[in-house]
């Protein structure tokens, strides 16, 4: 079968907080995908059944808009978070 060698104890909680600390930006930007798509579907299916409303067709573009801002900044914290934890991560095994 598979053997697992396991080096200390303390190897063992960087990798199971390093996979946390990656699946919190997954996660996050999973929720923003999610919305960002609600937003598109709600503003196309406000076009598509009333046509004569146009205000709501706007009102969807700009739930649309600001979902994808949302998205960029939140894209942009995480990146951010990623690189000063990789160069942290970097400058710590150079240290070893």
């Amino acid at each position: 079968m598979f053997r697992i060698k396991i080096r200390s104890k303390r190897s063992v909680l960087k990798q199971v907080i390093s996979g946390l600390i990656m699946s919190i930006p997954i996660s996050i930007i999973g929720s923003f995908v999610g919305l960002f798509l609600f937003a598109i579907s709600t503003a196309f299916y406000n076009f598509v059944t009333r046509t004569e409303n146009f205000l709501l067709f706007f009102f969807g573009l700009a739930k649309v808009a600001f979902f994808g801002i949302l998205l960029l900044f939140a894209l942009l914290i995480i990146a951010s978070i990623i690189s000063s934890v990789w160069e942290w991560s970097q400058k710590k095994e150079k240290e070893y």
